[in-house]
């Protein structure tokens, strides 16, 4: 089925994008006005479990009271190395709420690196989520975080921080100012990492941006394929559905795998997804074993983004999954 790549994905003359003023309040207008709608969906094949929006934001305002009673303050800087789970949503939108600013960190990274990326930016802790292997050394206190999902609307927090003393500031945590919401590291064209602060005005713009190109609503529903420690899944995926009022399926143990992704797809209703051009080409060349066809999710359109896509692959995309590909890379 060939689908005009310009084609448009609603009516672009009755979308209006969401009112978003930044990171800590991203759900606030959710709760209000619809408290039980989903936001996550976590959990693998068989026990997923949905998340409402009044949920999600009891569990961050959990967070975010330990963090503050811990000693942390507005502006001060924290790490959050975690997978796609429920605990980096839960810990990012905690600490927003708490007045810090966060960087998300790759959980792949070897401690040296971590503990590097921690110094330069002169965090005064860390969050670590259930995926990090324990004993890792680094240079700020280290906190688990866990979240129990077992039960949709009675979940839980388990977060145990110990007491932040207050030290000289160091680092890039010099120049933070509680304006700012969170720091991407990006290797860019060298080996060496560098940051990149945005504040929430800079993250309230780019969700409004990206919520108004794909007119994306509380009808809309994704599973998170890239990694949340980058600007491609955090923002075009997760945050973006969250501040439209979407759902995001969270993946088993965070990570994405080919051969489960469409029976995620099906769970959640999904409307649409965003990857790399390399995960579209694993999920073309396994299409006719694992496209579940007709049993698909009617997709409004399917985005890539991080790397050029080829013309043919495009095509070939749209025809397997009888949706426009949207392009998103080299848009900034």
């Amino acid at each position: 089925m060939a689908v005009p790549a310009a084609a448009s994905v609603r009516d672009a003359d009755r979308y209006r994008p969401p009112e978003v003023t930044g990171l800590a309040g991203l759900l606030d207008r959710h709760v209000r006005e619809r408290p039980y709608a989903r936001a996550l969906v976590a959990g693998g094949a068989g026990e997923r479990v949905p998340l409402s929006y009044r949920t999600l934001a009891a569990l961050a305002d959990t967070v975010a009271a330990r963090l503050r009673g811990a000693g942390l303050g507005s502006g001060d800087a924290v790490g959050l190395i975690c997978a796609n789970t429920t605990e980096f949503v839960v810990g990012l939108l905690g600490a927003a709420r708490a007045g810090l600013v966060t960087a998300p960190l790759d959980p792949a990274l070897p401690p040296p690196q971590l503990a590097s990326r921690l110094s330069a930016l002169g965090a005064r802790s860390v969050l670590i989520g259930p995926s990090v292997p324990d004993g890792m050394t680094l240079p700020v206190p280290a906190w688990p975080l866990r979240v129990d999902v077992s039960r949709a609307e009675a979940a839980a927090v388990g977060l145990e921080p110990g007491v932040c003393e207050q030290t000289h500031v160091v680092g890039a945590a010099g120049e933070l100012s509680p304006q700012d919401a969170v720091v991407l590291f990006t290797a860019g064209t060298t080996d060496r990492a560098k940051m990149v602060p945005l504040t929430h005005a800079n993250v309230a713009a780019s969700l409004r941006n990206i919520c108004a190109t794909y007119e994306l609503g509380p009808g809309d529903a994704t599973v998170a394929v890239m990694p949340f420690f980058h600007g491609h899944g955090l923002f075009a995926a997760l945050l973006s559905s969250l501040a439209s009022g979407g759902c995001v399926l969270l993946p088993e143990r965070g990570r994405f795998s080919a051969g489960t992704f469409w029976d995620q797809m099906r769970a959640v209703g999904a409307t649409w997804f965003t990857a790399v051009p390399a995960i579209h080409e694993i999920l073309l060349d396994r299409s006719e074993r694992e496209h579940p066809g007709a049993q698909a999710p009617p997709l409004k359109f399917v985005r890539s983004c991080s790397a050029p896509l080829n013309t043919a692959t495009q095509r070939a995309l749209e025809r397997t999954f009888g949706a426009p590909l949207l392009s998103a890379y080299g848009m900034t």
